[in-house]
């Protein structure tokens, strides 16, 4: 069911144009080297999206996770989806990832969701990233015809505390798991947003 709604969101948004404003959440990093997007600056750990600013210090919210808006840039060439950002904000819900033994196969680590008092938390994973812009609901970063919704939560406002395994098997080392979620906030007349991705490397 979760892949037919993905599929169909592909659908909806190809016939939206460049210039069409989106979002975006994630946590900013600098970019390490040259781009394709000479003016880009920064991109989203875990999101392949590269940002530029002629009007904000991005370099300010450096490994915070935010909401950035903007416009999609249209360079010829470049096949990474760039963005003119023009705002940012909080993020109004986050995922993050903490692991005493580095994600290493037959380990546990902790998921934490943070999200609005009372809203419907979807979470989604996938092993394959992507970057699939959604206009003003946010970017998916995961894959949308390999992304299995997994659980709900409900928000209650404060990081809550989920205990994973990483199976004690030596073909998962070097995947990429990639966990996001969908909110929708009760309160706001179910207003939907996603999440920034949530990644790590699964290591011997």
């Amino acid at each position: 069911m979760i892949r037919t709604l993905l599929a169909l969101s592909v659908l909806v948004f190809v016939t939206q144009s460049p210039g069409q404003a989106l979002s975006a959440s994630g946590r900013l990093q600098a970019l390490p080297g040259a781009t394709c997007a000479p003016e880009a600056t920064h991109t989203m750990e875990c999101g392949n999206v590269l940002l530029q600013s002629s009007t904000i210090d991005l370099s300010s919210f450096g490994n915070k996770i935010v909401t950035v808006t903007g416009d999609v840039v249209v360079i010829p060439g470049c096949g990474e989806l760039v963005m003119e950002v023009e705002a940012v904000t909080s993020a109004g819900a986050t995922i993050t990832t903490f692991s005493f033994q580095n994600y290493s196969i037959g380990s546990t680590f902790t998921m934490f969701t943070t999200a609005p008092v009372g809203s419907i938390v979807v979470h989604l994973f996938s092993a394959q990233n992507f970057v699939l812009p959604l206009g003003p609901v946010g970017t998916l970063f995961l894959n949308p015809l390999a992304t299995e919704q997994w659980t709900f939560d409900i928000g209650i406002g404060f990081p809550f505390p989920r205990f994973l395994s990483i199976p004690n098997s030596s073909v998962l080392v070097g995947c990429n798991p990639n966990f996001q979620a969908a909110v929708v906030d009760t309160s706001s007349l179910l207003e939907t947003s996603l999440t920034n991705n949530a990644c790590f490397v699964v290591i011997p």
